[in-house]
């Protein structure tokens, strides 16, 4: 058989939650039975088992406090080229606010050159905040001259490589305890459409049942102000990105038949 214990099976949840998880798992088991060909993954510890099984775990990883290491001896070299950081280079914490900066920038995907068409499209383009968006540009693209050869938590590479990934093909995923998806997690979830084979997504929203079919377009959800628009606008990203891929894909939705998350009636 080529696959005597199965396909792939793997929980997706926030990486707070991996332990809880694997707990609960372990606990739903009889008989104090193991279980093989299932695990329990956050986007870091994912990222760490596709560079495992595609190549590139080898590579240097580099640590929080030494980026701000590398980003501080950056500043210190390029100051003369700064006005709006100048004042700042020197004062406790920058570094570490700026290291937290740089990576929510890379997590949604704005590059160093989207930056500076921002700044050059500004009305005032001698002005602070255009003048602060290229000096943020200019570190940018040193970190990653700097770093180029190592990895990062916020590094683009696992997404780049999942479809190589031999665990993936064929694996069965679940995805809960998200409503909401930043730009670097939906190119995760672009690769996965086109690996696995099935990939169930929890989502906490409103929904009506008529018939076979379940609506979602409840004042709940599509509201700016409705408690689940969040979910609902996630759940759209995530279709669009698979009508992309396929345009006759048919995603199910499905209502859960219990409450198992939150005991309250309100809920």
């Amino acid at each position: 058989m080529r696959e005597p214990l199965g396909r792939q099976r793997i929980l997706l949840v926030p990486e707070h939650m991996t332990y809880a998880a694997e707990r609960a798992l372990a606990e739903t088991l009889t008989d104090s039975a193991g279980f093989l060909q299932a695990y329990v993954f956050g986007f870091r510890r994912l990222a760490r088992q596709v560079l495992l099984e595609t190549g590139g775990a080898h590579l240097p990883r580099i640590s929080e406090i030494g980026r701000r290491i590398l980003l501080k001896d950056i500043l210190l070299r390029h100051r003369d080229h700064f006005s709006v950081f100048a004042r700042s280079i020197t004062k406790r914490g920058f570094t570490e606010t700026l290291a937290r900066t740089i990576a929510e920038l890379r997590r949604y995907r704005l590059s160093p050159e989207i930056l500076r068409d921002t700044a050059d499209q500004s009305e005032d383009a001698a002005g602070r905040l255009p003048q602060k968006l290229k000096e943020l540009a200019l570190i940018m693209d040193e970190l990653s001259a700097r770093m180029e050869g190592r990895l990062t938590d916020q590094t683009d590479r696992p997404a780049q490589q999942l479809a190589d990934a031999p665990f993936l093909r064929g694996a069965e995923i679940w995805v809960d305890g998200f409503d909401f998806f930043n730009p670097q997690e939906l190119a995760v979830f672009r690769a996965l459409f086109q690996t696995a084979d099935t990939i169930h997504i929890s989502l906490t929203m409103d929904g009506r049942r008529e018939g076979d079919r379940v609506h979602t377009n409840l004042p709940e959800n599509t509201l700016d102000t409705g408690l689940f628009a969040r979910s609902y606008q996630t759940m759209h990203a995530l279709m669009e990105i698979l009508m992309e891929l396929d345009p006759s894909a048919a995603p199910t939705i499905r209502l859960m038949q219990e409450q198992h998350r939150a005991q309250s009636d309100a809920l």
